[in-house]
């Protein structure tokens, strides 16, 4: 049996395991882009950071006299760029939304270098364009939408679920375990794919911490220096090789 003292540190390794990954593979938090895209959740974000500063609500700041938060104005013809359109519904080719933040010409993307917003990442610039293919269309703020009961998603084990919610815990389990390219046990890390790579850091990391230290010995303060070695040593070489 472990003492207090022992799960402690231990619980805070795994934390930094968990922190440090993340960290240092940010595209791990995007994943895939959904398959059905939400204005509020998954639009509404990325033009609040990048776009809102320019074209939002704050009149005083706006360019171009176009807002982005509002879908009439946004679906408007542009007035400083004859013939073109902020948000040509189901063609993001015709979108200069779209057409400009996937742009890397530097006198012409947005947002502009100038502005220090930074540029959209490449999933971002998916999710963009995924939501105008399917129509560009717009949402209340979920604050002032009536809530929408969502369908049961498909489990593998379904004597493993109770309530309702517990569907949606099983559902995510199983595609984090789906994920995992358990060769990494045989090649190291390095192969986990984006969505995996925190699960595989933290499989592996205790398998190689388990495999060294003897349970007998995992109360002695002596166990509890080799773990914190262990944690250095293993996240020094997982970093230095990705």
């Amino acid at each position: 049996m472990l003492y207090p003292r022992t799960l402690i540190v231990i619980s805070f390794l795994f934390a930094g395991i968990i922190l440090l990954s993340q960290a240092c593979n940010n595209k791990s938090k995007e994943g895939a882009i959904p398959d059905k895209i939400s204005y509020n959740f998954d639009v509404r974000p990325i033009l609040s950071d990048k776009c809102y500063a320019c074209h939002g609500p704050d009149a005083n700041k706006r360019k171009a006299e176009l807002r982005l938060d509002i879908q009439d104005s946004a679906y408007a013809p542009l007035k400083e760029t004859k013939g073109a359109f902020a948000l040509v519904p189901g063609k993001p080719e015709e979108s200069e939304v779209f057409k400009r933040v996937s742009s890397t010409d530097p006198t012409y993307q947005m947002p502009i270098p100038e502005s220090h917003l930074g540029a959209l990442t490449e999933y971002e610039v998916g999710v963009i364009k995924k939501w105008i293919k399917q129509g560009a269309k717009y949402e209340k703020h979920w604050a002032f939408s009536t809530p929408v009961k969502p369908a049961l998603p498909e489990v593998e084990n379904k004597k493993w679920v109770k309530n309702e919610i517990d569907y949606f815990v099983a559902r995510q389990m199983e595609i984090d375990i789906n994920e995992i390219n358990f060769e990494t046990y045989a090649s190291g890390p390095k192969r986990c794919t984006p969505l995996s790579r925190t699960v595989c850091l933290i499989h592996v990391f205790f398998d190689e911490l388990f495999e060294d230290i003897s349970f007998p010995a995992r109360n002695s303060v002596t166990s509890l220096v080799t773990i914190v070695l262990h944690f250095l040593q293993f996240i020094l070489r997982y970093f230095t090789s990705n």
